[in-house]
């Protein structure tokens, strides 16, 4: 894998309620690598709105996306939306001890949720 090269971005909330950032590989796989939602704005949509954005303006059809969660909400949502439940270890997290890795290939023929 040392012939693969990776670029780190971050999708910001307009008004600064959160954020979303990802690690892009030049194989077009995209890793999630960690969100945040202020305190007073949980609860209120604004990492699905991010989220979104993520996969409808970033994620190009065909183009892999891998997480590594560790919460059940995330994890509920995720599998929801067509993440699948996977063995293998997701890059840069391995495989994690107190949570699931997932997968998404995106196929712009599903809706998103």
């Amino acid at each position: 894998m040392e012939n693969i090269k990776f670029i780190d971005d971050k999708i910001c909330d307009i008004e600064d309620r959160g954020y979303i950032m990802y690690r892009k590989y030049n194989d077009g796989i995209y890793v999630l690598m960690g969100s945040y939602t202020n305190k007073e704005h949980r609860s209120k949509g604004v990492w699905k709105n991010l989220f979104n954005i993520f996969l409808n303006d970033k994620v190009k059809d065909g183009e892999m996306v891998q997480a590594a969660a560790c919460s059940e909400i995330l994890t509920t949502y995720l599998l929801k939306i067509g993440f699948i439940k996977i063995d293998e270890p997701v890059r840069h997290w391995g495989n994690i001890s107190n949570g699931v890795n997932l997968v998404y290939i995106k196929n712009n023929e599903l809706p998103l949720h």
